[in-house]
């Protein structure tokens, strides 16, 4: 069994807000405006993490990893992600993945302000809202071995899938919305989901 404990902390100063995005006010006439965003100059954040990586008796390993990670502007998250390997027919490796992520919103985020000049630092970036991702993966790998090159000791060949699901608490979908078509504020909250693969070669030598 393997254990690992780790602990860092990250400073930023300077322009940290994103010039394309804007923050929703409230304007008059039942509907919305968009203004510039405003973030702090500086941001600590502070993560720690436990990883336990445990070989099982029939050549598999099983991995668990808990991460707590906290910052000055009120952003906390707790991320979970458990993995099973699994060696099979000599040359073929399977493994199975699960990842959770859930994550407060920030001091100054809102998806719709009361007015444009509501606080000193405003922001509306969805990556700052509450949201919550759970990820699903399997990978498929193939050993093999170059007899002709004799400074490659063996290679593999990798396929990897992965479902992820978003689900956010306090950030609102506006496509299909424009402004005075419904009550601001009212719009469904953004979801998303993706299918992510990946097929590649790996060299040790």
């Amino acid at each position: 069994m393997l254990v690992g404990l780790n602990f860092e902390t990250t400073t930023e100063e300077g322009y940290l807000q994103n010039p394309y995005r804007s923050i929703r006010y409230l304007a008059p006439g039942n509907t919305y405006g968009f203004g510039p965003e405003t973030y702090p100059r500086t941001r600590t954040g502070s993560a720690g993490s436990l990883r336990a990586k445990y070989y099982l008796p029939w050549r598999a390993s099983a991995d668990a990893q808990y991460r707590y990670y906290a910052d000055t502007w009120g952003v906390s998250a707790h991320t979970l992600e458990l993995e099973y390997t699994q060696p099979v027919w000599g040359k073929w490796e399977l493994g199975g993945r699960y990842r959770y992520y859930r994550q407060s919103a920030a001091d100054f985020y809102s998806d719709l302000f009361p007015n444009a000049n509501f606080q000193n630092f405003m922001a509306r970036d969805r990556l700052f809202s509450s949201y919550q991702t759970h990820t699903l993966g399997a990978t498929v790998s193939y050993e093999f071995r170059l007899g002709f090159v004799s400074w490659i000791k063996r290679g593999t060949a990798n396929f990897s899938y992965d479902r992820m699901m978003t689900k956010h608490s306090d950030f609102r979908d506006l496509q299909g919305y424009p402004p005075g078509s419904v009550t601001p504020g009212s719009e469904p909250l953004y979801s998303a989901s993706a299918n992510v693969y990946q097929l590649f070669v790996s060299f040790w030598y």
